[in-house]
């Protein structure tokens, strides 16, 4: 603004302009349409936006979006993360004890019949540890894309600064888990050892042939040539939108 100000431009003149600006909460809108046309999952972009971003950023103007802000809201964002994970586990654990308890007051008015067998304890996985910096590189990600999006010259709808087009995300951890030799053999055993025949048949179709999940499950007999041994998948179910056939 002041550097509007200093090449003669006026206070009223400046302030026109920018009360016609778009709000991110607006370009959302104008985005999202976008992306709902040309990518195969914008649920999860919306999630991600309607988690992280909105709270933040709906209301402002795109000018007023600096890279300044947006380096403290990166930094504050694990942190507001690991909060609400908390919180959705906490509200799991009550509905998992609600739950048990209807079901022992349900038991102890059982006039007859046998008692129940026992559950066998489950041992639990170890779980990764998280810390919240992936969900937040993937909202400064999304931000990026929007005014990447607004500031394509084929639309214009706006002529500022990206300020988020230089930040430096958090380091995340690249997954380094991979079968070993020695465990193929056991894999396989335990593959076929599956007592559900779709699940276990969707599993070796997903190694043979390095198709995503989505489409595995979505297979169709329709799709499939036997005489040539491929599986056809039309651009609609692809991730870049071109036809592929997979042997």
């Amino acid at each position: 603004m002041a550097g509007r100000l200093a090449s003669g431009v006026s206070v009223a003149a400046a302030s026109r302009e920018k009360k016609g600006e778009l709000t991110v909460g607006e370009l959302w809108k104008l985005y999202y349409a976008y992306i709902e046309k040309t990518t195969k999952g914008p649920l999860a972009t919306k999630e991600v936006r309607d988690t992280y971003v909105a709270p933040t950023w709906t209301k402002r103007r795109l000018s007023a979006g600096s890279a300044v802000d947006l380096e403290r809201w990166h930094l504050e964002l694990p942190t507001l993360i690991m909060k609400r994970r908390e919180e959705k586990a906490v509200a799991l654990r009550v509905r998992d004890e609600a739950r048990r308890r209807e079901i022992a007051a349900r038991q102890g008015v059982r006039r007859r019949g046998p008692d129940p067998k026992p559950r066998p304890e489950v041992p639990r996985r170890v779980a990764k540890r998280v810390t919240g910096n992936v969900s937040a590189n993937r909202s400064v990600g999304l931000l990026r894309a929007m005014y990447g999006f607004a500031l394509d010259p084929k639309r214009a709808y706006f002529t500022g600064v990206n300020p988020a087009r230089n930040h430096k995300m958090f380091p995340v951890q690249d997954r380094e888990r991979f079968l070993q030799p020695s465990e193929m053999a056991p894999f396989f055993e335990a593959v076929a050892a599956e007592p559900k025949e779709t699940m276990r048949d969707a599993i070796l179709v997903a190694l043979l042939t390095g198709q995503r999940r989505g489409n595995v499950l979505a297979m169709r007999w329709s799709e499939i040539d036997f005489d040539r041994a491929e599986w056809r998948l039309s651009g609609e179910l692809t991730k870049n939108g071109m036809p592929h056939v997979a042997p």
